[in-house]
């Protein structure tokens, strides 16, 4: 498919050449789907080796909770903030599972010029937003509460 042949859905036909789909970026004057499909293919590439490795430290019988520092923290931090990091790190792993298929999505859609198919990713996107902010909040709350880390965070801006 030529830049300059027009996108055709059932919905309706996306001219590259319509001021109104290229896209805001200020470094680049390229059209909103070549913006979309690059992101799609980095997120794609990254979470595959992600889920590669991840694959491999499980065929060698490495646990997760090795990769997890802060579940194995021993000082003053309580049990609760344990048990929510390491709820947090298996959360991270599914959602890179799932980010990695819906970006695969976002790949097919563009191709088949597929509209609908990108719904899913605008989705998750969403939900994963809310779901890191408020696991960004409970790690906030935890550097607040252990007066070491806090002390420590101090000491490296001054």
């Amino acid at each position: 498919m030529s830049n300059r042949e027009p996108y055709k859905s059932n919905d309706r036909v996306i001219d590259n050449e319509d001021p109104q789909y290229k896209c805001c970026l200020p470094c680049c004057d390229c059209h909103v789907t070549s913006c979309a499909k690059g992101w799609s293919i980095v997120n794609t590439f990254c979470g595959s080796i992600f889920i590669i490795l991840i694959i491999i430290s499980l065929a060698t019988k490495v646990p997760l909770s090795v990769l997890d520092t802060e579940s194995q923290e021993t000082n003053s931090t309580s049990t609760f903030f344990k048990t929510i990091s390491t709820i947090s790190f298996y959360i991270e792993i599914i959602e890179i599972v799932i980010i990695t298929i819906t970006s695969a999505l976002v790949l097919y859609g563009i191709h088949k010029i597929i509209p609908k198919v990108l719904l899913p990713a605008l989705v998750v996107t969403g939900v994963v937003f809310i779901i890191d902010i408020i696991f960004d909040v409970v790690e906030i709350a935890k550097m607040l509460t252990n007066k070491e880390d806090y002390m420590l965070i101090i000491l490296c801006k001054s």
